[in-house]
């Protein structure tokens, strides 16, 4: 996984903080323990690999290699590295808020203990300073390449902000989000050969001798690639692959050290390997279950788990990722063998293709990773294939079958999504208009929505009309008079409103009057106390006096 993990890792954490989880003083001197912890790590792995203490050497190395997403996850969780960026800049960085230049600067500085963990192993690994270079730079357009998505949906996310009508329905109405989703994941997978040949050091295959025997490989098993180019890892890795979706726009990359280990036969082995990703549709596949968990994950949160306590919600996304990560991996075990076979199918050289995985997989013939079994393994099935016509066609089936019931699950889930999101259509539109200040059309919509969505909205739309005008300086300014006449119920519809209508800081203000509504007092003075902003002294004043009268 490398960076992919550590980059999902850290979405967890920051998603986790969003939610209010973690520490609620900030603590931004925790930035510079971040950048340091690595380095100290790595002293201490060169210390043991010098004492001879190799065992201990090597679990100071993978805590080395984990030390930028776990620094990270203590600084947003333990550090409230998000109260800190709130407080200096205004921003809400809420989870439900519209992406903005806050999530880069929250994310920031993963991207900078990833990149400080990169040094420090580069240092633990020794060398010539040519070879730590060499290391240093492809592990950092590793971390570049899963970062770089990231980034550009935020940017996209921020461009789309810009119309405030586009932004709105977006935002508030679960159909177009879902459709935004989508329309955003296509338009990545299709930047994706692009973006990833943009970010590994990759130049065109040389026209020579080996071009032209993969040439006829390619032409023997019917594919056509759109460009063949070398990886340039500085020898730190054998592997090759296809990117891409469309055929004509797809990439095939082959790393520097890949070429300098394999012959003639040997590459076109594994070209035809590769070539059996593509044509048995196993990037497609892995969408297909992907939506599906996906599609049936959020199902499940919107339809049954909505208003649980964080800590369930947590349990059931950790388990959820679960699923995935061993689902994945089974999957993609399976997804090597058939493009094994699909190798001995197209070129009929078994002693070729096993010669390669010998080669790239060195001394571990017996060891098996997440995504790949062990040679010795795949071995053996190959040649039971060969032996063995009806395990062969089993085997054959069994793919087909895993291929055509994710996409069955991707259809169920996307239908339930679809229900799901279509029930909340009427009230997402009382949202949009109430965001617009378009008050009149908001309690039109009020008579043809559920009887809990008007009890949700109708305080708003009360509130909404009674305004002097639909200016969001008018919402503000009413706020201020309800929060000095300490009435609560209507500071709440008014907070509520004010959030939707963009006005700064009223977040955080919702969360306490809505503890205050609940009964929770000294929830939602401790809410107020941790507030920072315009709105704190008066948010604080009207929970002081309102629930000081109840008493």
């Amino acid at each position: 996984m490398g960076p992919l993990f550590s980059v999902l890792a850290a979405l967890v954490a920051l998603t986790l903080a969003q939610a209010g989880v973690g520490a609620s003083e900030p603590r931004p001197e925790a930035l510079l323990i971040g950048l340091l912890l690595p380095h100290v790590i790595g002293a201490a792995a060169r210390r043991a690999s010098i004492a001879g203490q190799t065992v201990r050497a090597r679990r100071l190395e993978r805590l080395l290699a984990a030390s930028g997403w776990m620094g990270y996850a203590l600084l947003v969780l333990g550090a409230n590295w998000l109260g800190s960026i709130r407080w200096w800049t205004g921003l809400a960085l809420d989870l439900d808020a519209w992406p903005d230049l806050g999530l880069l600067l929250a994310l920031a500085p993963f991207v900078l203990f990833e990149l400080s963990a990169i040094q420090a192993t580069a240092r633990v690994h020794g060398g010539t300073p040519l070879v730590r270079q060499h290391l240093r730079r492809f592990h950092a357009r590793l971390l570049l390449a899963s970062c770089a998505p990231i980034g550009l949906f935020i940017l996209f996310s921020i461009a789309v902000g810009q119309s405030h009508w586009l932004r709105t329905e977006v935002q508030y109405v679960g159909l177009a989000s879902f459709a935004f989703t989508v329309l955003m994941v296509a338009s990545l997978g299709a930047l994706l050969p692009r973006l990833l040949t943009w970010s590994w050091d990759t130049h065109p295959f040389p026209a020579d001798a080996r071009r032209e025997a993969l040439d006829v490989v390619a032409e023997r098993a019917g594919f056509e690639p759109g460009r063949l180019l070398v990886w340039r890892t500085g020898d730190l890795m054998a592997n090759a692959a296809i990117v891409g979706f469309r055929e004509r726009g797809r990439a095939v990359l082959f790393s520097d050290h890949l070429l300098s280990l394999l012959n003639m036969r040997e590459l076109g082995a594994v070209y035809a390997h590769e070539i059996g990703h593509a044509r048995c549709r196993h990037v497609g596949a892995f969408i297909a279950w992907l939506c599906a968990l996906v599609f049936l994950g959020d199902t499940l949160f919107r339809e049954a788990l909505e208003g649980q306590s964080i800590w369930l919600q947590g349990a059931v996304g950790l388990g959820l990722l679960g699923v995935w990560y061993v689902g994945f991996g089974w999957l993609s075990r399976r997804f090597e063998l058939e493009a094994d076979l699909f190798s001995l199918e197209v070129q009929g050289d078994l002693a070729a293709l096993v010669s390669a995985l010998d080669r790239v997989g060195g001394r571990v013939r017996d060891v098996a990773s997440w995504r790949h079994f062990s040679p010795s393994h795949r071995v053996a099935f190959l040649e039971r294939s060969l032996s063995d016509e009806g395990f062969r066609t089993s085997f054959k089936g069994q793919m087909s079958r895993l291929r055509a019931a994710g996409l069955a699950a991707a259809l169920v889930g996307l239908l339930l999504q679809g229900l799901s999101l279509s029930a909340d259509f009427p009230a997402d539109r009382t949202v949009v208009h109430l965001a617009r200040g378009e008050y009149a059309a908001a309690q039109a919509t009020l008579p043809g929505l559920a009887a809990e969505d008007v009890q949700e909205l109708g305080p708003l739309v009360v509130a909404a009309l009674a305004l002097p005008d639909d200016t969001k300086v008018a919402v503000a300014e009413a706020l201020q008079v309800a929060l000095q006449a300490r009435q609560l119920d209507r500071s709440w519809a008014l907070a509520q409103l004010a959030e939707l209508r963009d006005v700064e800081g009223v977040r955080a203000m919702v969360d306490a009057l809505e503890r205050a509504r609940d009964g929770d007092g000294a929830g939602a003075l401790a809410e107020a106390e941790s507030m920072g902003g315009e709105w704190a002294p008066r948010l604080r004043a009207a929970l002081g006096a309102a629930l000081g009268a109840q008493e």
